[in-house]
């Protein structure tokens, strides 16, 4: 998939914001440190086409910011998300269980 017809350029910010997605989504379904995988991330998945998405200009500071403040602040983030959630579901019921 590195062919230019199949690679959507975004910004740098928008990269930023589609790589700690998938980074936060990697930390929740193997699980790991924010700080192991923001590095992975920078070494191996930054600055290539991701998902078909050219990464090469990714925002890295806003990367980690945004990798780190998630997981520090997951609680918070956890109970304003249950908050939305519709009668039944709980905001652990998303999550993979260890």
């Amino acid at each position: 998939m590195n062919t230019a017809a199949a690679r959507k350029v975004i910004r740098p910010r928008t990269a930023a914001r589609l790589c700690a997605v998938q980074a936060l989504y990697q930390i929740e379904m193997r699980g790991g440190s924010a700080e192991h995988t923001i590095t992975q991330f920078l070494e191996y998945r930054i600055g290539e086409v991701v998902d078909g998405f050219d990464c090469r200009k990714t925002d890295t500071a806003l990367f980690g910011r945004i990798v780190r403040g998630t997981k520090t602040n997951q609680q918070q983030l956890d109970d304003l998300v249950a908050g939305s959630l519709t009668a039944g579901s709980t905001a652990g019921s998303t999550r993979r269980r260890r």
